[in-house]
């Protein structure tokens, strides 16, 4: 049998005056750092994967890029993203978050322009997207740009 691939939309600032529905075709003219949220199941590791084909983007699951020490073959092009897929399942057993650690991670990697997909859970998507918020401060600046959040519909 044939794969069969649904083309994803997603809705940038749901439920605010400037809610905006995008297509997968939207993502690469995005030129922020890109947080992908839906429910479990929705399709954000095939959004990842068609992502990392149709666009050359390079893909990592979370949990290996968490465990990685050597970051040199994620090294992205300056139009390029890099992508962690499944925030949501990796969990710490350091004392440090496992979002700080992503984070202190692409710090390393000198800020490359990301996306990263998560499962939506109850305070969890939130603590994400705050502590995303709270790094792209200009005093603190990790980040070009604010990241853009994305929820499947």
């Amino acid at each position: 049998m044939a794969d069969f691939y649904i083309p994803r939309t997603l809705i940038r600032d749901r439920g605010q005056d400037n809610e905006a529905v995008l297509t997968e075709a939207d993502i690469p003219l995005i030129k922020a750092p890109i947080v992908i949220l839906g429910d479990p199941g929705l399709g954000k590791t095939q959004l990842t994967k068609t992502l990392e084909v149709r666009y050359g983007f390079k893909r990592v699951s979370a949990g290996t890029f968490y465990r990685m020490q050597n970051y040199a073959a994620l090294q992205t092009a300056p139009d390029g993203k890099l992508i962690i897929d499944g925030l949501d399942e990796i969990t710490s057993s350091s004392g440090i978050s496992a979002i700080d650690e992503v984070l202190r991670k692409l710090s390393e990697l000198h800020s490359p322009n990301f996306i990263l997909s998560c499962a939506l859970q109850i305070g969890k998507d939130r603590q994400i997207v705050t502590k995303l918020a709270k790094t792209t401060v200009p005093s603190r600046s990790l980040f070009i740009s604010s990241p853009l959040l994305l929820k499947t519909p």
